[in-house]
């Protein structure tokens, strides 16, 4: 089955929860790190699903692989943030 919208892919849809998971991480960033790394954060983690759907409405399969790269790197810089939010006690109570 081929799919209609970018949104009928079970990888969008894990990227999305992703995305909502790192927004409610994000809201429980201590206040120094609420407008440097919870922005970044927030930003990379947007941009996965952006470029899968970017991907899903290119007209060729050059277009479309590079946005899967783009939107593969986001994932890695997403995970590299959440290291660094660990590392740093950003999520310590």
């Amino acid at each position: 089955m081929l799919a209609e919208n970018f949104d009928d892919f079970e990888f969008w849809k894990k990227a999305l929860e992703t995305k909502k998971g790192v927004n409610k991480l994000a809201d429980i960033f201590p206040f120094e790190e609420k407008y440097s790394l919870s922005v970044q954060i927030i930003r990379s983690s947007r941009a996965k699903i952006a470029n899968i759907a970017e991907g899903f409405g290119c007209y060729t399969c050059g277009e479309n692989l590079q946005n899967c790269v783009q939107a593969s790197a986001s994932l890695t810089e997403t995970l590299n943030q959440l290291n660094d939010a660990f590392d740093g006690g950003s999520f310590d109570s």
